[in-house]
Formats: C-alpha cells, structure tokens, sequence
C-alpha cells in the first residue's frame, strides 16, 4: 500500500467523553477497541487528485480563501469534501489496494488523538494549543490551513489531531449515544440524518480542539474547514485491559 503512510495502534480501553463536558460528551464511558492503523495525516490534496484523475470523480470548489489548490498545494489538506467525497475516496482505495479502507469510527478517532494519554484536554496534554496547533487564535503566524506535518504528532505519531481540519468520521449524530453505547467497538446510532465530526479547524477556538469535543454536520456539507484521514484493519493485537 503506497498512497498512504498508516500507524498501527494496537488496540485497548479507555475513557470516552468529558464528564463535565456538553451534553453530547457526556456520561463518561469506558470503551474497548480493536486494533486498527490510521493515516498519519489528513489526507492530502496530492493523494486526493490520485483519486480524481484515475476515477472521473467530480474536483471539490476551489476557493483562494482556503488555499485549497489540489496541484500547486500538494501537503495541504483537502478541503470541501463532503462524506460522501470521503466514502468514494475510501471505496476507490479499498478496491486499489484490495484492502478496506474507511474512515474511522468516532471511537477510534479519539483513542487514537489521545496517543496513548489519559485525562487529558489535547494530544500533547494541558499546555495552550498556540505553537501546537493551527486554529482561529494561535500566534503561529500560519494563515489557514497548514502542511500536514508543520506541528509536531502526538504520541502515536499521528499529526494534525487538533486544529487544521475538521475530520469526517463515520458516526451519525445523537446527543444521548454515549448514554447507550456498547462497550465493544461502538460504531454510532443506526441512523441518524447528520455525521459526526472531531479535531476542530483553523477557524475555531481553542475549546473546539478538546479531544473529547463532539460536532456533526449535514454529510452533504462542503465546507474550507472540513476534511478527513483513514483507518485500515489492522492485525495488531489488542493491549491487555
């Protein structure tokens, strides 16, 4: 598999959601995942014109606002995607490598932004996101989205966990779903009409890069700030619980 370069995260438990959080965060429950590999980045506009060249598939809008140039930008992120851009994407792949690829469950999004932290508000813990991360109010200097490795990863080696993008994850929406969600793999509601999406993006404060902070979106939405990354199964075994 050559397109992307993934990080095996080997599987285990952990805390979800923020007691004190919103609503949608809240209870606070232990879950139990399989393991799985994930992007190291967001996918990129190179690896997404891969895509649209040997597909048809139609180009996302191209506004200069979001530098959202898929040639004379290649490390940025794509932008203007919709889930169902990013679920075409993931079928492409799969049928490419002759593996499944998809995106991840919102589940496995935050375990895997945790990077092996507990209890903690960002990937890399407490401290302020300015010279970590790209979003609204940081002093980087950085306009709009960033190269997919300009911070450093946290501690699985995955980039870009919070701030640059908001990222599609497979889940549809419901506010009381962390009050019935099974322990085991938990996927999301069967149905539901709008789709979750994690990390926050260069247009957000600081509060919408919390890891456990939930948002959802028409999956029909196009958006500068919307984007995604992609799992793959994995045969690395689970941590002991």
């Amino acid at each position: 598999m050559t397109l992307f370069d993934t990080v095996p995260i080997r599987g285990g438990i952990f805390m979800m959601g923020k007691e004190d959080g919103k609503k949608d965060e809240k209870p606070r429950h232990r879950v139990k995942l399989d393991g799985f590999q994930m992007s190291r980045t967001e996918i990129t506009n190179r690896q997404y014109m891969t895509f649209l060249e040997q597909t048809g598939h139609p180009h996302p809008k191209d506004p200069s606002f979001a530098r959202n140039y898929l040639i004379e930008y290649p490390s940025l992120p794509v932008v203007n995607v919709s889930y169902k851009d990013a679920l075409d994407f993931c079928k492409w792949a799969s049928a490419k490598f002759g593996i499944t690829v998809r995106l991840p469950t919102e589940a496995e999004w935050e375990y895997a932004a945790l990077g092996g932290k507990k209890d903690v508000l960002y990937p890399w813990g407490f401290e302020s996101p300015n010279l970590r991360a790209r979003y609204r109010q940081n002093l980087s200097g950085r306009v709009q989205t960033v190269e997919r490795t300009s911070f450093p990863p946290n501690g699985f080696g995955l980039y870009n966990m919070s701030g640059n993008v908001n990222e599609w994850v497979s889940d549809f929406h419901s506010k009381d779903y962390y009050s019935v969600s099974p322990g085991g793999n938990p996927t999301g509601p069967e149905r539901g009409t709008r789709r979750v999406i994690r990390g926050g993006s260069w247009a957000d404060d600081e509060t919408r890069l919390w890891l456990a902070r939930r948002a959802s979106r028409d999956p029909q939405e196009r958006s500068d700030q919307l984007g995604f990354r992609i799992v793959v199964k994995s045969s690395i075994p689970s941590g002991r619980s």
